[in-house]
């Protein structure tokens, strides 16, 4: 567990910073959400502007993220992160460790806590004690436009391919997104509810890349594909 002392004062505006950040996302979410047509620009409250260094760091140890401070990184051709971190475990743990920036870190807690978590209860009156990932950090161009970076190339995408409850059973995109009954109401609700955290949210809805995952992503590009 990354444990690093923080100014009381700074931890206070960080996380007034980030209900005001919660709030914006919400409300631009209501607006977006429910079909499949092209993204529109937008600016996310969880960017490196938004969440400096110290502030964001600060709010993952308040919230005692288990995570693990890198060097941050960039390349001639534009990928990179900067406030990069290795993160294990944030609500629930990760089937493995991911490398992203830490302003994603801080939107996948708030969607744990304010959506996946709250959804875990209602549907199965138990919690998600795994997050099951393809990865998050690639240097690759987006699916379908080689002419432009993935948001996964700058840390600030992940793709989830599934949830483990607490007691074991896995629930999987790929094998209950279609399905009828709990796990498949479950998915769409959490789906769903991804879009008031993330700016980007892309389910098996949105073509057959996404058969067997979710996309989340805080980059400049607003869609709700869910």
């Amino acid at each position: 567990m990354h444990r690093t002392p923080v100014d009381r004062h700074l931890l206070r505006i960080s996380t007034d910073r980030i209900g005001l950040a919660i709030a914006l996302v919400a409300t631009l979410a209501l607006a977006g959400c429910g079909g499949s047509g092209g993204g529109s620009a937008a600016t996310s409250p969880y960017t490196n502007a938004s969440l400096a260094g110290g502030q964001c760091f600060g709010a993952l140890s308040q919230r005692q993220v288990d995570y693990t401070r890198l060097e941050d990184f960039g390349s001639s051709g534009g990928c990179g992160i900067a406030m990069a971190i290795e993160l294990n475990a944030s609500t629930a743990s990760l089937s493995r460790p991911a490398t992203l920036g830490c302003p994603l870190a801080v939107a996948l807690n708030d969607f744990e806590r304010q959506v996946l978590q709250p959804m875990a209860q209602q549907h199965f009156g138990q919690h998600v004690a795994r997050i099951h990932h393809f990865g998050a950090y690639a240097c690759r161009a987006r699916s379908g436009n080689a002419g432009r970076l993935s948001e996964h190339a700058k840390g600030r995408a992940i793709d989830v391919s599934g949830f483990e409850l607490a007691d074991g059973t896995v629930i999987r995109i790929k094998d209950d997104w279609r399905n009828s009954g709990a796990r498949s109401q479950f998915l769409h609700d959490v789906s769903r509810g991804a879009c008031g955290i993330f700016q980007v949210v892309l389910s098996p809805n949105h073509d057959s890349a996404h058969h067997d995952h979710l996309h989340f992503d805080i980059g400049r590009w607003r869609l709700c594909d869910a």
